[in-house]
């Protein structure tokens, strides 16, 4: 028997993308995605049940409609056919198209396009409504922002002029000043999110009961790994959402908390809350939510083991996304398709998974989707040894994450650098890569990250020959796995201590927590680690007797 199989010894960190915002999970380790749910804002004057069947309030292209002589534009903005009123709503549109531009090179689902962009327009009808007024600071601050804009970022381009007109309009109408800090919020979403929170919390401490503007708090503070302060965002909305009766509201809330006691461990919890979102998501025939909500079923059941089931959802999923057109989407679950893939010991249809999806992340500009599956390209190398293709796929993760300020990628990237680091015999720079993971994985509440650290730590001391120390380690990864239900996270823990055991020479304590092991991988379906647990209780039958 191998003294040290590193299939046991090791847990590398699967990486999944997100389907959905709506923000989902994957079965990354297995899964962790965002995938963050938002819906369609009624605007003033527009009854939240019409909206759903026109779109008298927002166009979709996020372009000002014009029509005869006289069009009711956002509300309470009127636009002539006057010439020079035709040449600002040609700036509006410009500005729009570049706006809708830019989000198309992200890695955005199209409610959240959707509510960014309709921030944005009216901000800027209402930035055209103050032009026209008679206040001539504010109008030429006004007049400023819609001016022709040059080549490069919008963001840069308008971002001072709207903060000049928000600094000087503190005194105007409270529901305008909400507004200018909603299109700061929309208009910094991606370039500063921390920008964009802070102009976001700006708008909801003018209007308590904004519930975008709160909703947009929860994804930005969950993007940030803030769980607490994402669940109380969450939270708000679903009981606006109830007091309104408005059930895209609740199943956003519904699908958010699901990510967020999915990511703390609460398998069940999780699960009830995506049931609920997707029970909604059905009746209100919204498929992009269906699609999030099979996404992270799939995630659920891939965690319980249940691969088949995860394969059922995450199916029902890419068909969904596919007949949407919705690529974000079909690279999350291209994804977490290679992950089962790859938990079922099929490397090559895992690869060709992960590079689907990395094909279209890159082709979406999505610098959190090509991190993902560069990671989940790394664990595949990785799986063949290649140790220095998987250290460069790992730090192109990890460079990714760390610009993205994802506390999740960069635990799972540092904790997979410590695998490769132990594999080359470095233990002392493995050890300090699996505490700088757990540290950050106990910062953001997330118990599988833990226990995989914790299996990792147990799986070095052993190799150094500190076997107590190896058993505690081992002890409080099963401890989190059990919690978590998780089959394969328990399977390894009973398999590591079984190495334990044969370090000791008990063989009957060996025998019985690999038979354990064994059970558990059997259930998920994973033949090759039942392979390997069956040759390893092979070795521990005496030899015959000559």
């Amino acid at each position: 028997m191998d003294k040290y199989p590193q299939n046991w010894f090791y847990w590398l960190n699967d990486y999944g993308p997100a389907v959905g915002i709506i923000v989902t999970v994957v079965f990354a380790v297995i899964g962790a995605g965002w995938a963050l749910f938002t819906w369609r804002k009624s605007k003033a004057g527009v009854d939240s049940s019409t909206q759903r069947k026109s779109n008298a309030s927002i166009d979709i292209s996020g372009q000002v409609s014009i029509g005869g002589d006289v069009t009711q534009v956002g509300g309470d903005l009127i636009i002539t056919g006057d010439p020079v009123d035709q040449k600002i709503i040609g700036h509006l549109n410009s500005l729009l198209r570049r706006y809708r531009a830019d989000l198309d090179q992200r890695d955005t689902e199209l409610a959240v396009k959707e509510a960014l962009i309709a921030d944005l327009k009216t901000t800027l009808e209402l930035a055209q409504k103050i032009a026209a007024g008679g206040d001539d600071k504010l109008a030429s601050r006004a007049r400023a922002l819609l001016a022709d804009l040059g080549p490069g970022s919008l963001e840069a381009a308008l971002l001072p002029d709207l903060r000049a007109l928000i600094q000087d309009y503190e005194q105007g109408p409270i529901k305008d000043l909400v507004q200018l800090h909603m299109g700061e919020g929309a208009l910094t979403f991606y370039g500063d999110p921390q920008a964009s929170l802070a102009a976001y919390r700006r708008a909801h401490a003018l209007d308590p009961e904004n519930m975008e503007a709160i909703n947009f708090i929860g994804v930005l503070e969950s993007l940030f790994g803030n769980l607490k302060a994402a669940e109380d965002a969450f939270r708000q909305v679903l009981d606006l959402g109830r007091t309104r009766d408005d059930q895209e509201a609740i199943a956003a809330a519904y699908g958010n908390l699901g990510n967020i006691v999915r990511t703390r461990g609460d398998l069940e919890a999780a699960a009830d809350l995506y049931t609920q979102a997707l029970a909604l998501d059905k009746e209100l025939g919204r498929k992009a939510g269906m699609a999030a909500q099979y996404g992270n079923l799939g995630t659920v059941a891939a965690k319980r083991g249940d691969l088949k089931m995860a394969v059922d959802y995450y199916n029902q999923a890419l068909a969904l996304n596919e007949k949407l057109g919705r690529k974000a989407g079909m690279a999350t679950n291209y994804g977490n398709l290679g992950l089962v893939a790859k938990e079922l010991g099929d490397l090559d249809a895992a690869v060709d998974y992960f590079n689907q999806a990395l094909a279209l992340d890159k082709e979406l500009g999505s610098k959190e989707g090509m991190a993902t599956q560069y990671g989940n390209l790394g664990n595949v190398v990785a799986k063949h040894g290649d140790w220095d293709a998987a250290v460069d796929y790992y730090n192109q993760a990890l460079a990714l994450d760390k610009k993205l300020g994802r506390k999740e990628g960069v635990a799972r990237h540092t904790g997979n650098l410590g695998v490769v680091a132990a594999e080359r015999g470095d233990l002392d720079t493995a050890v300090d890569y699996y505490n700088q993971a757990l540290a950050l994985d106990k910062e953001l509440g997330r118990k599988a990250g833990m226990a995989r650290h914790y299996g990792n730590l147990g799986t070095v001391a052993l190799m150094q020959g500190y076997l107590g120390t190896a058993v505690e380690y081992f002890n409080q990864a099963l401890v989190l796995n059990k919690k978590l239900r998780s089959k394969e996270g328990m399977a390894l823990s009973y398999a590591n201590r079984g190495l334990v055991a044969v370090a000791r020479g008990d063989r009957l304590e060996a025998r019985q927590f690999w038979v354990q092991a064994r059970g558990l991988f059997a259930e998920m379906g994973v033949q090759p680690e039942v392979a390997q647990i069956e040759e390893w209780l092979a070795n521990l039958e005496p030899p015959a007797e000559p």
